[in-house]
């Protein structure tokens, strides 16, 4: 059984600039699968807390008990500052059903080399501007700037909202979907491109949803309280 890691969620009104998610969303690299992952920013100097799709991560879930396939149970999640960071990952939350999940980084990140994304404006859902973000299997980061909710929501899983004019990539799974307006970028959700690739469209799961599970209790082993 995979432990919950529950910490406490700090939400605020001040955005995230371009340069801050650029550098929070970082590259998964699992059991031969590609992904994106978002650094969540804590209160303290530094975060160890990042989140993910869970469908990047069934193989590594299905080989934690078999000791023979320990490198294919290996978690790298690398994030891309004034240096590159890399960092082993284990999995303390995992929802096939909501499809996330959450990963406690080896060793904290200082917000002075990747700043972590703040979790802002939890109830607002019109933006003048979307914006997806995440890494394709092959190459670089990816803005995307033209996507749009679609109004009449069509859902991949209960969990997920549909983005149009905005064709994610495989390997954006994980990424961030975010509002900006006048003030920054505020995270609206993580990127489900599961499906969405063939259908030329993006998914997210909303971050008003996602908050519930990562309103989370304080697991001192996993996450000090100094560093969250």
């Amino acid at each position: 059984m995979i432990p919950l890691l529950l910490i406490t969620l700090v939400t605020t009104n001040i955005a995230n600039s371009e340069l801050d998610v650029k550098q929070s969303v970082g590259k998964l690299f699992s059991s031969g699968q590609v992904c994106s992952s978002i650094l969540i920013r804590g209160e303290g100097i530094s975060s160890n807390l990042s989140i993910t799709s869970s469908h990047c991560l069934k193989k590594a879930i299905k080989y934690a008990n078999n000791d023979k396939a320990k490198s294919l149970r290996k978690i790298q999640v690398n994030f891309y500052g004034k240096k590159t960071i890399f960092r082993d990952a284990t999995i303390s939350y995992f929802s096939i059903n909501e499809d996330w999940a959450a990963l406690i980084l080896d060793k904290p990140i200082k917000h002075t080399d990747i700043p972590g994304v703040k979790i802002t404006n939890l109830n607002k859902f019109n933006y003048s501007s979307e914006v997806a973000l995440g890494y394709p299997r092959l190459g670089g980061v990816i803005m995307l700037n033209s996507c749009k909710t679609k109004v009449s929501h069509k859902f991949s899983t209960p969990y997920s909202i549909r983005s149009e004019n905005c064709n994610s990539e495989d390997g954006m799974s994980g990424g961030g979907y975010f509002g900006l307006d006048e003030n920054g970028y505020h995270l609206m959700g993580m990127l489900d491109s599961k499906g969405a690739v063939a259908e030329h469209v993006t998914y997210y799961t909303p971050i008003l949803l996602l908050s519930k599970s990562i309103s989370f209790l304080t697991n001192n082993d996993l996450v000090p309280k100094s560093e969250i």
